[in-house]
């Protein structure tokens, strides 16, 4: 109630306001009208008027001696004005300051003229018959041009005898000097008024700015401060959004754990969207789209999300566009194309998770059928996604720079260091927990021959070959690794030295077959009391005896008694 009184107040000073100043405005215009559309007329007219009358006058004094010249004649000819005459006009034109003076007889022969090239010709146009008539006519001439034009009123006076007009006076009388005094009269009225119209205007502005702030200081103070409390509402909403994400993000680098936090905190934080708990998170590869992360789905659901591409429904749109998508309705939008029986109408915020303009996921969200997004919100979504984008770029890199790091990048399998690793993780498990462990020990024999016959590049494919076999011929939770050059070690969880040693016989067997090319092997198995570094020697060693027995055969630690190594478990090259 008190803020529409307030309101109502100040409609009313406005409105008073706004009269005064349009009073004044009008006031200004009405007056600036009056200068230029009658008072400057009349005063021009004025100036005419005074030299038409004094052309009149000079006529009238002309006149006088012309009928006198005449006598008894009625006819005006150049023999009929005596020299006296003619001598009287031309000091008249000094005299009065005229610019020409002419005399014409009555069909409009120029009998006397100040200007001597005119005396003799004839004037016949409707203005000389008008004063034949016995009419004074009068006009303005402009003469010259530039800055030496000048305005001059022409002025035809008839002459008249008993009656009778025998001939015709035509003066010219310079007005310039009077027009441009009036010019610079009207001017500094103009000046004059746009100075006091500009300061009227000024000083009325002024007093409505100062009763403007007067009457909203305090309201807008209000107004001001409630919005500003408003926005910073929003912000620390959006903010606390935005540092929960990131929060997750820097708890782990491990991109099935980060995505499903990612999803869960964006769902249950972005109540300001009105959002279900259901979405996911696509991960694309080209155009391929993989749903690595979701909540709430059906079986259903997730079947038809297989084979995605980037040309399939609204999550496809928003990564082949980078642009945030906002569907009202599944219903009623063309772009939804994956649809499944059971399906309830919905909304989506679909958000796609770029890094420099590059999309390397889709984000998508439900919420309610014909829910409204603001359009200022998109910054926020915008600002997640960017987030999340990077989260998941800083994951693959952290995942691609592990694996480098830890698997030899010639064959793939696994380098030194994560042998090492997982040989005293292994030897720890087994010794504590009483568990069977053997390993493995491989090398190509006569390698260098191999390289220098076929090239390195050959060399390079032989060690791959051989690796693959390796690979496949035990099990996913045994280990392969490089040891280095053209060794290879094999760790064999849960495998007693015979069984160490049969695997190792078979591996050895299909090299030959497949590959080409013979292999030794060393064997041996964990003992109490055995660290992870003497067990390689004593493989190596096993190793280093094949060798010496003639390659392309498989030997055993000479510890391992259980290993059963006999001739019909060797073979000889």
């Amino acid at each position: 109630m008190v803020k529409e009184r307030s309101l109502g107040h100040l409609h009313r000073e406005y409105s008073l306001l706004r009269i005064i100043l349009i009073v004044s405005m009008v006031a200004a215009m009405v007056l600036g009208g009056y200068l230029v559309f009658f008072l400057s007329p009349v005063f021009s007219s004025i100036v005419f008027k005074n030299a038409e009358n004094a052309a009149v006058g000079v006529a009238t004094h002309l006149s006088s001696m012309l009928t006198s010249d005449l006598g008894v004649k009625q006819k005006l000819t150049r023999e009929t004005i005596s020299p006296v005459t003619v001598q009287e006009v031309l000091d008249a034109r000094h005299q009065f300051h005229l610019k020409k003076i002419t005399i014409f007889s009555a069909d409009g022969e120029v009998l006397v003229s100040t200007d001597p090239v005119d005396i003799g010709s004839k004037k016949g146009d409707a203005r000389f018959s008008r004063v034949v008539s016995g009419k004074v006519y009068s006009g303005v001439l402009q003469k010259g041009a530039g800055s030496s034009a000048g305005r001059v009123v022409e002025t035809l006076v008839p002459i008249n005898k008993d009656d009778q007009v025998i001939g015709a006076f035509e003066i010219y009388f310079d007005i310039t000097a009077q027009k441009e005094e009036l010019n610079r009269l009207l001017a500094t009225n103009y000046l004059v008024l746009i100075f006091l119209g500009t300061g009227l205007l000024l000083v009325i502005a002024f007093i409505t700015a100062r009763a403007k702030r007067n009457i909203l200081a305090r309201k807008e103070a209000e107004e001001k401060i409630f919005q500003q409390n408003e926005d910073l509402q929003e912000k620390n909403g959006e903010l606390s959004v935005l540092f929960d994400v990131s929060r997750v993000i820097s708890r782990t680098m491990d991109m099935e754990e980060l995505l499903s936090d990612i999803l869960k905190t964006v769902v249950n934080r972005l109540e300001i969207f009105k959002v279900e708990h259901k979405g996911g998170i696509f991960i694309v590869d080209g155009r391929r789209m993989e749903l690595v992360c979701h909540l709430g789905h059906p079986s259903v659901f997730l079947e038809q999300h297989k084979d995605m591409t980037i040309d399939t429904c609204l999550c496809g749109l928003a990564a082949r566009t980078g642009e945030i998508v906002i569907s009202g309705n599944s219903d009623h939008d063309k772009d939804h194309t994956i649809r499944y029986e059971g399906m309830l109408s919905h909304g989506h915020i679909i958000v796609p998770l770029k890094v420099a303009e590059r999309v390397v996921g889709v984000l998508y969200l439900y919420m309610g059928a014909d829910v409204k997004v603001e359009e200022h919100m998109k910054g926020l979504l915008q600002g997640i996604g960017n987030q999340i984008g990077i989260a998941i770029e800083n994951a693959r890199h952290y995942e691609e720079i592990k694996r480098l790091s830890l698997h030899d990048p010639l064959t793939g399998v696994a380098n030194r260091r994560l042998m090492e690793i997982t040989l005293e993780q292994s030897v720890a498990s087994a010794d504590r927990y009483e568990k069977a462990l053997s390993v493995a020990m491989f090398d190509i024999d006569f390698f260098k021959k191999y390289n220098d016959t076929h090239g390195h590049a050959a060399g390079d494919e032989l060690l791959v070959k051989v690796a693959h076999i390796l690979k496949n011929q035990v099990r996913e939770s045994d280990m392969v690794c490089r040891y280095g050059g053209e060794e290879f070690l094999v760790i064999l969880l849960e495998a007693s030295a015979k069984n160490g040693r049969i695997v190792a016989e078979r591996i050895r067997e299909e090299v030959e077959a497949a590959a080409g090319v013979t292999i030794s092997a060393g064997v041996s198995a964990f003992r109490a009391d055995l660290s992870w570094k003497e067990l390689v020697e004593e493989a190596d060693q096993a190793l280093y005896k094949a060798k010496e027995h003639g390659r392309n055969r498989v030997e055993c630690a000479v510890s391992l008694s259980e290993c059963n190594c006999s001739e019909e478990t060797s073979r000889e090259e």
